[in-house]
């Protein structure tokens, strides 16, 4: 009687530990491949440590965002600024239509406009997280910039790079992501940024 007590309580402690998703079940749901590795000698402090519903949250963005990636993106000028050689424009991409604390996804690209040729020649290009850490963007190839009856549009190619604790395991994975904004010279000037350039 005591053994099987004993077993009880050993099975109800193993539950309540590995209570939470596995990275099996991540992997099923979102369709990612993870790479864990021991934590080691790494300091634990520099590294993001996620809960199960911040990870739910960042690979919810993530998915909506490749789901939508070829189609005409919103936007919305972040800052502008008028130099004797040309603009400088900073636009912010439209996220998903989500409400996760402390996972606000952000795309961004950094481009000029040249009063000599009126070309637009991309400066940076960035997508990232706001808040939560354990998530990169990172692009892979130069932008492609082409310009049709007026309309300029930029492909950029990247891929998620995530890397955080869960679980007592460092996670990593990366996931392609590749997106499309359009927009005409008019468009801009007739937009008020909306912020202040950081």
């Amino acid at each position: 009687m005591k053994q099987i007590c004993g077993l009880a309580i050993l099975s109800f402690f193993l539950i309540g530990c590995s209570s939470g998703k596995s990275i099996d079940e991540f992997e099923e749901e979102y369709d990612v491949t993870f790479f864990t590795e021991e934590i080691g000698d790494r300091d634990p402090d520099r590294t993001a440590q996620l809960d199960e519903d911040q990870i739910d949250g960042l690979l919810t963005y993530i998915k909506e965002y490749q789901a939508v990636e070829h189609e005409r993106s919103g936007f919305e000028v972040l800052f502008h600024s008028d130099g004797e050689e040309g603009e400088m424009y900073v636009l912010r991409l439209e996220p998903p239509e989500r409400e996760i604390p402390n996972y606000d996804l952000l795309r961004m690209i950094y481009f000029d406009i040249q009063f000599s040729d009126s070309s637009y020649s991309p400066r940076d290009v960035d997508s990232g997280l706001n808040g939560g850490g354990g998530l990169e963007w990172v692009q892979l190839v130069e932008p492609v910039v082409n310009r049709a009856n007026g309309v300029w549009s930029f492909e950029v190619i990247g891929e998620w790079r995530g890397e955080f604790i869960y679980q007592g395991e460092v996670v990593k994975f990366n996931d392609e992501n590749t997106w499309l904004v359009e927009f005409t010279i008019e468009e801009l000037r007739e937009m008020e940024p909306v912020g202040n350039e950081e």
